[in-house]
């Protein structure tokens, strides 16, 4: 072993002795005495190495390490925080754009059902109207449609038009319904009103029915009711 040196009262070891004091190889100990890093000289070809200088060296070589790997770890933290607060930003605009498109869908369904609904609204009440229609014509025959130029015609005029274009029916062919008479009828004789025999009945609160009978004067099946509408008089 190379004994060491003392210069200005610093003692110098050579860098092979030295180097067992750190965890450093020798080639390092070597380089950081040729850059000045350290305090070292040489003597001929051996470098001579302050073993002060070098274990003070290693620990600040070693505290800044520990420094470079906190300040790397708080940097990756941050990092992940925000990476954390960008990933919600993003789901949150994801939920907010899935939000819309739903409510966007439940929106135009609506308004499709809506329609669909005011559709089949308007069928049911223009199907209403022509049952209503067909239920005040006689009873076993064929409603007759009006026409365009005819819709302004009021009730009146068109069972007139009907009483005069259609025969007479014997009553004992209607099994239900309203008989409808024209003005006047009610002044006349029932032979002058219907092709068969019948009696007018009265009930008590007014309402007027028509009984067929036989030649016997026997009645034949139940009466109907019957009202009086006034028509047009055409002039002789």
């Amino acid at each position: 072993m190379s004994a060491a040196l003392e210069i200005n009262g610093k003692k110098l070891q050579p860098i092979k002795e030295a180097a067992t004091l750190v965890s450093y190889s020798r080639d390092y100990v070597t380089r950081l005495a040729r850059e000045n890093k350290i305090t070292a000289t040489t003597v001929g070809r051996q470098w001579f190495v302050d073993v002060d200088s070098l274990v003070a060296y290693a620990e600040q070589s070693k505290l800044e390490q520990e420094l470079r790997k906190k300040q790397l770890s708080d940097e990756r933290k941050q990092e992940i925080k925000i990476k954390t607060a960008v990933d919600k930003l993003q789901e949150a605009r994801q939920a907010k754009v899935r939000f819309l498109h739903v409510r966007a869908v439940v929106v135009t369904m609506f308004i499709l059902c809506s329609g669909l609904l005011a559709g089949v609204i308007a069928h049911e009440t223009l199907i209403a109207k022509n049952t209503v229609r067909d239920t005040l014509l006689p009873a076993n025959q064929t409603a007759s449609v009006i026409e365009t130029e005819q819709k302004t015609d009021s009730i009146a005029d068109f069972i007139d038009r009907e009483y005069r274009t259609r025969s007479l029916r014997p009553i004992g062919d209607v099994a239900e319904g309203v008989l409808i008479l024209p003005s006047g009828a009610a002044t006349l004789t029932a032979a002058e009103v219907f092709s068969d025999e019948v009696i007018v009945r009265e009930a008590a609160d007014g309402t007027q029915t028509v009984v067929r009978v036989d030649q016997a004067g026997n009645e034949i099946g139940e009466g109907l009711p019957f009202v009086v509408v006034p028509v047009k008089q055409e002039s002789k």
